[in-house]
């Protein structure tokens, strides 16, 4: 494949994303719709485990919720810029600022992490097909990946964030492969963090892990472990916050 038809079918896999991710809305949106607005305006104390007005209760891991309220600051953002400009010049079409109003657009907008990381994962797939040997396999597999129908419907449709979750997944494979141990424990925390799904990976992980690993440095992993454990639930719960 030349330089151009690859450039040329990643851009239509990106388009093709953002475009579904306006299309529908499933439950679990709207609670991370409503779970970003409830950070950005309330904070992190007391969240996790609380019922939130029009959302499901918060039962995801910490990392998720960083995300949720990073994204909801993202959007204000956007929607300050255009009623600026809207402010400025006239001819500036209203009816934009009313659509971006729309819940639909908040929705949309933290569907973007998942398919951003879906191309994360696509470029460690090529990475790692390559570190593995097989050169000739590295595009077609990353191509392959993009563009199965489950991973645009669970990033594009579905609006989960498990693309998020398994690039960090997919990341400490790679850095296992590079033999950078340490970095690969502490970026497979950040995985079980943003969701408990990534736990499905542990035992292939620990088995790699094992083979390649000295007992300090698996000692030190789970010593990061622990201190990422406490900063991010701490702004949650001050008290007891490793328990």
């Amino acid at each position: 494949m030349t330089n151009r038809k690859l450039i040329l079918a990643l851009a239509l896999l990106f388009v093709g994303r953002v475009f579904l991710a306006f299309l529908f809305s499933h439950s679990d949106a709207v609670s991370y719709y409503y779970w970003g607005k409830y950070l950005w305006e309330n904070g992190f104390l007391g969240f996790l485990g609380k019922g939130i007005p029009n959302a499901m209760d918060a039962y995801y891991p910490p990392l998720a919720y960083y995300l949720l309220f990073l994204m909801r600051g993202f959007y204000l953002l956007i929607y300050k810029l255009f009623w600026q400009i809207n402010l400025m010049i006239p001819a500036f079409p209203s009816n934009f600022i009313f659509w971006l109003e729309a819940k639909e657009v908040g929705f949309a907008i933290n569907k973007l992490p998942g398919i951003f990381s879906d191309f994360g994962i696509a470029l460690l797939i090529y990475l790692i097909v390559k570190k593995v040997g097989r050169e000739k396999l590295a595009i077609p597999a990353a191509l392959a990946y993009l563009a199965t129908p489950a991973v645009w419907y669970n990033s594009s449709l579905w609006g989960q964030n498990d693309s998020f979750c398994y690039f960090f997944v997919l990341l400490s494979f790679w850095l296992l492969l590079e033999n950078r141990i340490l970095f690969s424990l502490v970026i497979f925390s950040f995985a079980i963090f943003t969701k408990q799904t990534a736990i499905i990976a542990l035992p292939v992980f620990l088995i790699f892990l094992l083979t390649k690993a000295k007992l300090k440095e698996i000692a030190l992993g789970v010593l990061f472990f622990l201190i990422i454990a406490f900063i991010l639930y701490f702004p949650f719960q001050p008290l007891n916050t490793l328990s």
